[in-house]
């Protein structure tokens, strides 16, 4: 059959049974993780850091709107696929990353705004992610393409990943010692999922490398870090101090991988779902290379500055002992008690230089 008006062609990836596994063990994965948040979350501490709102406001509108604008800006200036275009804009709108707190905690910035701007963001994500897909995804990105994008599933996915971090506050208020051990879970569970990633997730999805253009690199790369950057200038700009502009660069820089991943394989028809899902996957490689660097540089920083203190301290300690034992050496030559037996050598020592002189 010929015909002289295009036609498109949809090509549709055959679903394996380990794609099934591997999205199904990043939902536990993601549910567990999100427990965990809860767990280490205190309500005291968000109620203290949200009387002072205007740190906790100022990460809030760079996690949902400097990142969304930035990661839309960077799929149009780069021309990218609409499928792949979106994957990056649902990553750059799903905000909330727990990994941001533990790199505060490593380059000390202040943890209890890190932990209030993640647990409200998290809550934040249930209007806000489905109002920026809705928007600015369908009639921008969408536009000249017809694709239905249910948002009953959008909906039930962030739902069923915001609960885990209800049971998880549960369980902190009636069984600290519980939220206590989960709380040490958080480390093994990200260990865990990146070695998930970066061995079934990648034998499950080869396709992905198919896909990984100089410019695909180039956007997973542009939009985190875009994110730290204008996070940390607009708190400069709100005049906040070092610890916090550390933190709301973190915070705005650092999205949640999980939660796009699991919007894009529940919400997205394939193939744009598996096209998509290329974007989180690429952002998650490039993100923590910059934060690796900076606790690499401080902790090597904090080492020398510690050693030089502890030099300083020495030094000091030994001026002092110096000036001790000077003293002690003068004062207390009257106090020095003489054995018999050194009095007696010393008066033989004497005669001998006596009869040596005669």
């Amino acid at each position: 059959y010929i015909t002289e008006n295009p036609v498109d062609v949809v090509v549709k990836r055959a679903e394996s049974p380990l794609s099934t596994v591997f999205t199904s063990i990043v939902i536990v994965l993601v549910c567990l993780a999100n427990i965990a948040m809860g767990c280490k979350t205190d309500l005291k501490e968000v109620k203290r850091t949200l009387k002072r709102p205007v740190a906790p406001i100022t990460g809030l509108v760079s996690q949902f709107t400097l990142m969304p604008l930035i990661s839309l800006g960077v799929g149009y200036f780069l021309g990218l696929d609409a499928a792949l275009w979106f994957g990056f804009f649902a990553m750059g709108s799903s905000p909330g990353g727990a990994a941001s707190n533990i790199y505060c905690y490593l380059l000390d910035g202040d943890v209890s705004l890190s932990v209030t701007m993640t647990f409200i963001s998290t809550l934040a994500s249930l209007a806000l992610i489905p109002a920026w897909i809705y928007s600015v995804g369908i009639n921008v990105i969408y536009k000249d393409i017809e694709i239905s994008i249910p948002f009953v599933n959008i909906i039930t996915s962030l739902v069923g990943l915001i609960i885990p971090v209800g049971i998880g506050i549960l369980i902190q208020i009636k069984k600290p010692n519980w939220a206590r051990f989960i709380e040490k879970l958080v480390r093994p569970i990200t260990v865990l999922f990146i070695i998930l990633v970066f061995t079934i997730g990648v034998y499950a999805n080869l396709y992905v490398f198919e896909l990984l253009t100089p410019l695909t690199l180039l956007a997973g790369a542009l939009i985190p870090y875009c994110g730290f950057a204008f996070g940390a200038l607009v708190a400069f700009i709100t005049k906040h101090d070092r610890q916090r502009i550390l933190t709301i660069a973190i915070e705005t820089g650092i999205q949640n991988t999980g939660i796009s991943i699991v919007m894009l394989q529940l919400s997205l028809p394939t193939p744009d779902s598996d096209i998509g899902m290329v974007a989180p996957i690429v952002c998650s490689i490039f993100t923590p290379i910059p934060m690796v660097i900076a606790i690499t540089a401080y902790e090597i920083k904090k080492r020398c500055f510690k050693k030089k203190e502890v030099a300083t301290g020495e030094k000091l300690k030994g001026l002092d002992g110096g000036e001790k034992s000077e003293k002690l050496g003068v004062e207390g030559l009257s106090y020095q008690p003489v054995s018999e037996k050194g009095s007696d050598s010393e008066t033989e020592t004497c005669k001998k230089h006596e009869k040596k002189g005669n």
